[in-house]
């Protein structure tokens, strides 16, 4: 078993993209499940159904081509996908009410909630992930005062990652940034 988280901005949710813009037909596999916070379990992969976020419910993401690339090198392992998706967010600490980011310091936002629906997928796998991929980036650009902590909030973000979604000090972290 393989159990992978997917997180970010839009990028990481699949903005603007539905079942009818796969770039090739999705075969259903029992062996490809993702976190349906709904129901609070693994479910069965469908992209364009399933795979969508808050803003976009019906947008599929990375998560996608990952599981055809999984699938191809093990093709009798079980995939589990948890995928935390926010559009419009940044890594930059910012207090104002209903201004959400992926600051660890953030209390109640972003690294929070993903920490919730992780801990629950952990407790239904019996396991913590093995991986995450993380795409964000673009909203710290906005600002030179973001872009100046961008390194270093981006460090920060991913040593509270391993330790808390991951538990590994050395934990797989794939990431991409549009700057």
């Amino acid at each position: 078993m393989a159990f992978v988280v997917f997180a970010g901005q839009s990028n990481t949710g699949g903005a603007f993209m539905n079942a009818s813009t796969l770039t090739q037909a999705w075969a259903p596999d029992p062996l490809i499940l993702i976190w349906d916070t709904n129901t609070n379990a693994f479910v069965q992969m469908q992209p364009g159904v399933n795979t969508g976020y808050g803003q976009q419910p019906n947008a599929w993401g990375p998560e996608v081509a990952f599981a055809r690339a999984f699938r191809a090198a093990h093709p009798d392992e079980v995939l589990q996908i948890v995928k935390v998706a926010h559009g419009g967010t940044s890594l930059d600490l910012d207090s104002r009410q209903w201004v959400y980011d992926w600051s660890p310091q953030s209390v109640n936002e972003l690294f929070d909630e993903a920490s919730a629906i992780i801990d629950a997928a952990s407790a239904a796998a019996g396991a913590r992930p093995d991986a995450l991929f993380f795409g964000q980036g673009e909203e710290d650009a906005t600002s030179p005062a973001m872009a100046a902590d961008y390194e270093a909030n981006l460090e920060d973000f991913f040593a509270q990652a391993r330790a808390d979604w991951l538990q590994d000090d050395g934990g797989k972290i794939g990431f991409f940034r549009i700057g």
